[in-house]
């Protein structure tokens, strides 16, 4: 009878190593693109001064999860104050592509590595938007690192996986799949 037990003990110690319980250990938090749209839309507008565009507004953030490639699409709208054209500011819109990283410190997802995919401002001629798209995308760039796309700390039961490491993240189904564990 001891060694019927002794090797239930044995079997199931075996299957709870490290790959056969690693489920109890890791923890999937889904963000949908709705919540994600909602907190990018309270941060906005955001107006900056930068030395060589003058002020710049930017505002309306759209945010799209339906990429395969485990990437966003962020859409902004930007104005310009300094320069008009009509009597009206220069508008555009901005569309790009991004990466999500997690930063442990900030508990805050943040937007990444953006690929400018469209840059439309509105009565300039073609050749002089990507003369201009060169001074943006720096200027957007450095605004995703300062706004952190999403904070983890307020959510709830946070505090129970605060201490795992961020294993992946991934878009899936319009939303974004964080996987913790250990």
């Amino acid at each position: 009878m001891k060694k019927i037990i002794m090797t239930c003990i044995i079997a199931l110690a075996t299957a709870c190593l490290p790959g056969g319980c690693s489920s109890w250990r890791e923890t999937t938090m889904r963000i949908t693109e709705k919540q994600l749209q909602e907190r990018l839309s309270e941060k906005f507008p955001i107006v900056k001064t930068h030395q060589l565009l003058g002020t710049v507004t930017y505002e309306n953030p759209r945010i799209s999860l339906q990429r395969e490639d485990n990437r966003v699409e962020l859409g902004i709208d930007i104005s310009l104050s300094n320069i008009a054209i009509n009597g009206e500011d220069l508008r555009g819109t901005v569309e790009m592509l991004a990466s999500v990283t997690y930063k442990a410190k900030k508990k805050a997802l943040y937007l990444t590595e953006p690929q400018l995919q469209q840059f439309i401002l509105n009565g300039v001629p073609e050749q002089n938007v990507q003369l201009l798209s060169g001074l943006f995308m720096p200027a957007i760039e450095k605004l995703l690192k300062r706004k952190p796309l999403y904070r983890l700390k307020d959510q709830k039961g946070f505090k129970n996986i605060a201490a795992m490491l961020v294993k992946d993240i991934r878009v899936r189904d319009g939303c974004l799949e964080i996987l913790f564990g250990v």
